[in-house]
Formats: C-alpha cells, structure tokens, sequence
C-alpha cells in the first residue's frame, strides 16, 4: 500500500532495510529518508454484474479518504484505509477503461 519513489525518475524503489536505496530503473543511489512515500490500493468494483479491479493513486486514494473523514495527516496504516473503504456503502468512481486507474472519486449521497 506504502512505497518510496524515487528522487530521480519517480518509479517505485525495492523495499531495503538500509538507509541507502538504489533504483533499479535509473541505477540513482539515494537516502531512503529522502525519498517520497507514494500511497496506492487496489480495489475490486462491481457494476452491472461485472466485476473491475481499479488503482488508487496517491492523489485519488487521500481524496477518497478525506472524503471519508479520515485524519489523512496521521500516518496511514493498511488497516485504517481498507476499513475506512469497507465502511463507505457506495462510492462514485471514474477510471481510465485501459489503465484502470482511478480519476475521480465521490460518495453517494443518502
């Protein structure tokens, strides 16, 4: 759910437990403290019977939780986002039809 990005080319870093990491797409060394933590979930959406699995990006995944009332400036563990999408009953969502990845994000009003 949670992943560094590089400083360089912006792709996600491996997981390392040093305070160094090398990107395997650039080759840029870089402090793993000065790297940018990016946030994405997957979620499977229903819709007429047919079943989609989207993306959630760092932008539209801390849209959705604002709009969920989460504190979005606490750190964010796996449990409190999967919850906080588990609790909301239904949820507008637009995507991109080849990527998959999530556009914008609304809640139902009652």
């Amino acid at each position: 759910m949670c992943y560094r990005q590089c400083c360089k080319c912006n792709k996600k870093l491996p997981a390392t437990p040093g305070n160094v990491v090398k990107c395997e797409t650039c080759g840029h060394r870089q402090k793993v403290s000065a790297c940018s933590s990016q946030y994405h979930l997957q979620a499977l959406l229903r819709h007429d019977d047919i079943n989609t699995t989207v993306t959630f990006f760092n932008d539209t995944l801390l849209s959705a939780l604002q709009l969920f009332k989460v504190d979005t400036k606490q750190s964010l563990s796996e449990d409190i986002v999967v919850e906080a999408f588990l609790n909301t009953p239904m949820l507008f969502v637009t995507f991109h039809k080849k990527t998959k990845v999530v556009a914008t994000v609304s809640v139902a009003e009652n």
